[in-house]
């Protein structure tokens, strides 16, 4: 998917481009929103030569979203249903201490997923690359 954006900053080969939302930002889900509701910001590797104030064509890693999907949705999930069974039908606990069980698992898969992400800096990546800069891409 591309879309197209303004450069407002560039450092180390990674720049933060603002987009203004269009209607395949329903179902896009990989930036992160701005403080006006029409806008959203996202990181995108920058080619030489790349200065803000420019106008640029972003092309968005569809990758992103499913990989944020796995990590936040189905990890804790697994955990959850994982632990809630095996509290429930191999430890032979009762309902609520099973249910217990698994919320402190799907806790405990949610913090690592959070300390995993502060370590080795997830969240911050670029989920973009710019395909197109410059006077082909007027805003």
């Amino acid at each position: 998917m591309s879309e197209r954006g303004i450069v407002e900053s560039v450092a180390g080969g990674i720049a933060v481009v603002r987009l203004t939302r269009n209607e395949a930002c329903g179902r896009c889900g990989v930036c992160a929103c701005g403080s006006v509701p029409e806008t959203m910001v996202l990181r995108a590797y920058a080619p030489e030569g790349t200065a803000p104030g420019d106008a640029v064509e972003v092309e968005v890693d569809r990758g992103a979203r499913g990989r944020a999907q796995v990590w936040l949705l189905a990890v804790p999930l697994a955990a959850f249903l994982g632990l809630a069974y095996v509290g429930r039908s191999v430890v032979r606990l009762g309902e609520i201490s099973a249910l217990a069980l698994g919320l402190g698992g799907m806790t405990c898969a949610f913090v690592l997923a959070w300390w995993l992400d502060k370590r080795c800096g997830w969240s911050e990546r670029p989920v973009a690359r710019i395909v197109r800069g410059g006077a082909g891409c007027s805003s």
